[in-house]
């Protein structure tokens, strides 16, 4: 205990010097404040890895959709290319603390606290008959409906390599919505496989057709969902050092290496896709130079909390934005799109943004119509919608109920499969939302898609387990 108090007593002489330093660099100590607090969660994780592997890994999202870049602008690290007063930068980096802090310490507090509902449930035997079963089941449809879901995204590739990449979001057939759904369904299936928790052998096989499935993703310009995979495949190896590890290292310092000097080659390929997507630029510059531009390429998601400050006396007031992604599913989800009862579509219109409960969209008309209306978006925020819907005390809250998921509910240790499942579903959700939606994460297991999957593998697996493996015993 006094070599921990000793630790953070360091750490926070650590913290003090650099918030000094910010005094000699203009307009700089919000900013420096919110690197330092996220600092110390970064330690507070790696101190317990396997135990706050998911705090870990939204801290990391947290850091590259919100903090990275206006830490590089703040201390002339890279060029502004969009400016904002100093009120507006402000207001945005205080925002970024209030929600570092009530993450911080709900989590903390959360830890320290049992809740009934998640306690320690009995050990659960990984290598039974269903296990084995389900695994076999969810591992076969995976590798069925794998090709589907890479031709989807080959097909999207084409589509930007001719029209560019704002011709994914202006153009949205329903043809494609079926081969769209199925190509979801095959990551799920996937999230099905790893919470059967296969030996590691068997996983690292599956692993190398999932990695290429996600390297895929990145030809229809897309880079958040790959680092999103990217980052859930990384919790998921720390996660099993202690779940049903067959006695063996799932993620060693062998592995912590090779991830150490893998990131900043991903870094340089994710500008390389940044340059193919907008197919107008070449990569210019050295090594260390495009890692500072991914960095700040990836930090956009600061501006949108900026722009919803500005135009907040215009963005229509009676809408719950923390809920819009909801609400905006169920009324465009693909089964009404088929029907023909969706309102409106969900890609880039005024109808859309002027009479839909999506923050993204509205802001995003109102500051760039034109370009909104060809294509492009601003992202958004769950800082931003908190903001605008309840104030500072929404921050909080939301900060709060996070803190509560990725402490008690986002975890895999002594979780059944299904539930495991919906863990990988939900986390997806919650890492996007620094530079998505608030309620990302309610949208993603209420899609058809990710029941149907469940569903078919659940049925599947206990119809072959009734007939061939019960019935044996009995």
């Amino acid at each position: 205990m006094t070599k921990l108090s000793k630790s953070w007593a360091a750490i926070l002489i650590i913290d003090a010097v650099f918030i000094a330093f910010s005094l000699f660099v203009e307009n700089s100590l919000l900013i420096t404040i919110d690197f330092v607090i996220w600092a110390d969660i970064m330690i507070y994780c790696l101190q317990k890895v396997e135990e706050r592997i998911m705090l870990l890994v939204y801290s990391v999202a947290f850091f590259a959709f919100l903090i990275g870049r206006e830490v590089l602008e703040k201390y002339k690290l890279h060029s502004v290319y969009v400016s904002f007063s100093e009120d507006i930068n402000a207001h945005a980096e205080g925002l970024l603390a209030v929600s570092l802090i009530s993450l911080f310490l709900g989590y903390i507090f959360v830890s320290n606290t049992t809740i009934k509902s998640f306690a320690p449930k009995q050990p659960i035997d990984y290598e039974s008959d269903y296990y084995k079963i389900v695994r076999k089941v969810s591992k076969y449809m995976f590798i069925a409906m794998w090709l589907i879901a890479v031709y989807s995204n080959v097909i999207a590739t084409v589509g930007v390599m001719r029209s560019g990449y704002l011709s994914v979001f202006l153009n949205s057939s329903s043809s494609n919505l079926i081969i769209d759904e199925i190509s979801s369904m095959s990551k799920i299936a996937f999230w099905v496989f790893l919470a059967t928790m296969p030996p590691k052998k068997e996983c690292n096989r599956m692993m190398i057709l999932f990695i290429i499935y996600a390297a895929f993703t990145l030809g229809s310009g897309s880079r958040t969902n790959f680092v999103v995979d990217v980052l859930l495949v990384f919790a998921y190896y720390i996660s099993r050092n202690k779940i049903n590890s067959g006695g063996k290292k799932w993620f060693s310092k062998k592995e912590f290496l090779i991830c150490l000097f893998a990131a900043p080659t991903l870094m340089v390929v994710m500008v390389f896709v940044s340059v193919f997507r907008s197919g107008t630029e070449t990569m210019t510059g050295s090594f260390l130079d495009n890692i500072t531009r991914f960095i700040y390429e990836q930090g956009t998601s600061i501006n949108f909390i900026k722009r919803a400050k500005m135009y907040s006396a215009v963005i229509p007031k009676n809408r719950v934005y923390m809920l819009g992604a909801t609400i905006t599913y169920l009324k465009t989800n693909p089964v009404s799109q088929l029907l023909g009862l969706a309102p409106f579509s969900g890609t880039n219109n005024v109808q859309h943004a002027l009479q839909g409960y999506s923050m993204s969209h509205t802001v995003s008309y109102i500051a760039i119509k034109d370009m909104y209306l060809r294509g492009m978006g601003l992202g958004s925020s769950y800082i931003a919608e908190a903001f605008h819907d309840l104030g500072y005390i929404g921050v909080v809250l939301i900060n709060l109920l996070y803190s509560i998921i990725l402490q008690k509910v986002i975890n895999f240790k002594n979780k059944g499969i299904w539930m495991a499942s919906l863990v990988f579903i939900i986390m997806e959700g919650i890492i996007t939302a620094p530079r998505g939606a608030t309620d990302e994460f309610i949208v993603r297991i209420i899609t058809p898609s990710c029941w149907i999957t469940l569903g078919l593998i659940y049925i599947i697996a206990r119809m072959y387990y009734l007939k061939f493996i019960k019935s044996k015993k009995a």
